[in-house]
């Protein structure tokens, strides 16, 4: 939805513009085949993976295996603010919580006026001292922590990872994030899942090709 992309048959084009066989999988599904392969969860048999970058991402592994649907985590409705998503729905957690929605929020407390500032340049200026951007991830992580604890309580994993460019900002974001995360999971089922960043960052999704790749073709 971010891109308006609809009956798209991008692995037949990319296919046919290399001229190799092609394999094709959701980004954030295969950011957690990185990891499980190459990062930080290895061992995970039950894993919750979160994507926060321009949108906001998810992707389950059950018993060790990558769950075969998409799972839509960044439009769970997670406020009753009315703000639009790009799926087309209000209340979205990607509309409150990535890193399009925080551009959003800074570019519409300045009066709508100016340029729009990237999550990045937001991020730098927190970590200057900019109150009002360091408000701004704040709030965003407490988005996700109480999505997470949402998605904790009814799956149950041993293992949530949370990614993408913005997870990059983990300084800025995790203490809200932890602590709505702490308020609201089950005691039982919060000392037994653990929950960090991502181990290889930006290079998840590369090393998850990889592996898609071996799986299909090698394997």
């Amino acid at each position: 939805p971010d891109f308006n992309w609809k009956n798209l048959d991008l692995k037949r084009s990319v296919s046919e513009a290399l001229g190799r066989p092609t394999v094709i999988d959701n980004c954030t599904r295969v950011m957690a085949l990185g990891e499980s392969w190459y990062g930080c969860a290895p061992d995970s048999s039950n894993l919750l993976f979160v994507n926060v970058g321009y949108g906001i991402g998810s992707a389950l592994m059950i018993g060790g295996k990558l769950y075969d649907n998409n799972s839509e985590f960044g439009h769970v409705r997670v406020t009753s603010r009315d703000v639009k998503c790009h799926c087309g729905k209000t209340g979205c957690l990607e509309a409150v919580a990535s890193g399009h929605a925080i551009e959003r929020a800074a570019f519409e407390a300045g009066g709508s006026r100016g340029p729009w500032v990237s999550a990045k340049d937001l991020a730098a200026r927190a970590r200057g001292g900019d109150a009002s951007a360091a408000d701004l991830f704040r709030a965003a992580g407490k988005y996700l922590g109480r999505s997470i604890s949402m998605a904790v309580n009814l799956f149950n994993p041993d293992k949530v990872v949370i990614g993408g460019g913005v997870a990059l900002a983990g300084d800025l974001l995790m203490e809200s994030l932890y602590e709505e995360y702490r308020v609201n999971t089950m005691d039982v089922i919060r000392e037994s899942t653990v929950l960090e960043t991502s181990a290889l960052g930006q290079e998840a999704g590369m090393r998850g090709a990889v592996a898609l790749a071996l799986d299909a073709f090698l394997v």
